[in-house]
């Protein structure tokens, strides 16, 4: 019964480690995206 519950604690934990990782990736993408857009803007508005 233990062990049962171990490996479904190891499961979970892989699987929200797994998706921490996912949106960590996403947030950086966003910010990248994010940075590109504003200066995008910036040469816009200085020409």
């Amino acid at each position: 019964m233990a062990k049962d519950k171990e490996e479904k604690w190891a499961r979970d934990r892989k699987t929200i480690t797994n998706e921490i990782a996912h949106l960590r990736a996403e947030a950086t993408m966003q910010k990248d995206q994010l940075a590109s857009s504003l200066k995008e803007k910036d040469e816009a508005v200085s020409q």
